[in-house]
């Protein structure tokens, strides 16, 4: 779990409210001792404290007390175990460190004093009391936000093929203009051609690049009073007869008709789901407006630094918080030691190394691109259909379609929805960015389509335009790379090596594997 951050603390607040909250300030960790060695002990603090530094927010301690399985106690042993090595490694060499004059690296002291704030912060949140009961205006305000968000008028998308007549053309022109949208709506009537293409070839409108699609239209999106007019009066799915306007002669089509969706306060506050949602909105906001009180009542720039001003007063938890961050600088100030103390005793990786390394891992060194690829997709809201599971159907009618010979267009103009859309990609691509496309990909024959995938954007299937193996790169391309990965290996391993000999001549004692007689097996 990683360290808290904004967005943590964010989603803190948020489940803080949704759940019960109760007014009891959170347990400092425990001061019971879980290792010894030559010059000191480690306590539950200590490790708590060391793997926040670290970025892991966790109590091995209390997780292993609390496993109620093998696996769950095994997960638990290996974080106490490492978090104890850890605390005593920079307490040992920030101490070496500090006489001989090395400081403390500045990133670390950021790190210390970020790590304070946020540890600060969150534990204000989750001692804070439960908020009182909404009152019936600011839960009323709520229910009428989300009735707004998920309320919507009524809106066709439409497409629509124009002609463009100048007012002083004569009136051959104008007949010959008519005549011709005339035969191009019989032929898209009869199947024989798509609007789309029809649009695409004969519009005289911007929208003739997008098969003549202008997307969802509300009565009061602007249009001219007869263009809207026409749009209405036209049937879902059917095209309009051609219709002379003001400028020239019109084709439309409704390529879907959405009815109107209106909800109120009382309808978002009648129903059990929207209600939850209007709870855990009043509760956040109640949370939020004290965090930006506590922040005014202690003149502070950001919450964390109000919440460390908030607490100074309780000597526990800030000695909980200041002693995280302490070894937070003893870390830093020891690995800064260690690395410059070490990094002439690092040797240079030989050629043989170098030769062996890029043998092993040649599969990782080729050139990008496995695969020229279209990718079809029936995008959900945006423009695209309301749910996954009408995209999915969609996509996958569009798939048989395309199986069975007919083109993207032709497919497009069978399915009821416009807003099918599809894109070749004419370079190499390392990747589809579907995951289990990708696998279907490598073994799928070059002409076949993948099968329909759910993702963010809606249902997404493939074609396979072509696939290779993409060539390898060259020694000498990687060797800086290889070099630099071999050499970081050796300097993690060597200091591996003076971790685990500098326990030793320390006499390291697991304490707590002792008192729950869990003793250390081969797999640990």
């Amino acid at each position: 779990m990683p360290r808290l951050g904004l967005y943590s603390i964010l989603s803190a607040v948020a489940l803080l409210m949704i759940a019960p909250c109760t007014a009891a300030a959170a347990p400092a960790p425990s001061t019971e001792v879980v290792a010894t060695y030559t010059s000191g002990t480690v306590t539950v603090a200590d490790t708590v404290a060391i793997l926040n530094g670290e970025g892991e927010s966790r109590d091995p301690y209390t997780d292993f007390t609390n496993a109620s399985d093998d696996a769950q106690r095994g997960d638990a042993a290996f974080w106490l175990d490492r978090a104890i090595r850890d605390v005593v490694w920079a307490r040992h060499w920030s101490a070496i460190a500090r006489d001989a004059g090395t400081s403390v690296p500045a990133d670390a002291a950021q790190m210390a004093d970020k790590l304070r704030g946020e540890l600060a912060l969150s534990t204000w949140i989750r001692n804070q009391p439960p908020p009182p009961a909404p009152d019936t205006e600011m839960e009323t305000k709520q229910a009428a936000k989300i009735a707004s968000e998920m309320s919507h008028p009524a809106h066709r998308n439409v497409s629509y093929i124009f002609r463009q007549i100048d007012p002083n053309s004569s009136e051959k022109v104008a007949r010959e203009a008519f005549d011709q949208l005339s035969e191009l709506r019989t032929k898209i009537v009869a199947g024989q051609m798509p609007f789309t293409e029809a649009a695409r070839r004969y519009s005289d409108a911007p929208s003739a690049a997008r098969g003549g699609s202008i997307g969802p239209v509300t009565r009061d999106s602007g249009f001219n009073a007869p263009f809207m007019d026409l749009i209405f009066s036209t049937a879902a799915g059917e095209v309009s007869p051609v219709t002379k306007l003001r400028n020239g002669f019109y084709l439309v089509k409704i390529d879907s008709d959405t009815p109107e969706v209106k909800l109120s306060a009382e309808d978002v506050l009648s129903s059990p789901s929207l209600k939850a949602r209007v709870d855990a909105a009043v509760k956040a906001t109640i949370q939020m407006q004290r965090l930006a009180e506590l922040q005014k009542r202690h003149n502070a720039d950001s919450p964390e630094a109000a919440a460390l001003a908030d607490l100074k007063t309780s000597t526990t938890v800030m000695g909980s918080i200041d002693q995280a961050g302490e070894l937070v600088l003893q870390r830093g100030r020891a690995m800064a030691f260690h690395y410059a103390r070490r990094e002439d005793s690092i040797t240079s990786p030989t050629e043989k190394e170098i030769e062996d390394y890029y043998e092993q891992m040649k599969a990782g060194y080729v050139k990008e691109g496995l695969f020229k690829l279209t990718r079809f997709v029936v995008p959900v809201r945006n423009g695209g259909v309301s749910n996954q599971l009408e995209a999915q159907k969609i996509a996958n009618q569009a798939l048989e379609l395309l199986k069975n010979g007919a083109t993207p267009e032709q497919t497009r103009e069978k399915l009821p929805t416009q807003s099918f859309v599809w894109e070749t990609k004419d370079k190499w691509l390392q990747s589809s960015t579907v995951g289990p496309a990708d696998m279907e990909l490598l073994k799928i024959k070059i002409g076949d389509y993948s099968t329909v995938h759910e993702t963010k954007e809606g249902a997404v299937f493939f074609h396979l335009n072509d696939r290779r193996t993409p060539p390898t790169i060259p020694l000498e391309k990687v060797r800086n790379d290889i070099t630099r990965k071999l050499t970081s290996a050796k300097r993690r391993q060597k200091m591996f090596d003076d971790h685990d000999t500098l326990l030793k001549a320390l006499d390291l004692r697991m304490v707590w594997r002792e008192k729950n007689n869990y003793p250390v097996t081969s797999d640990q």
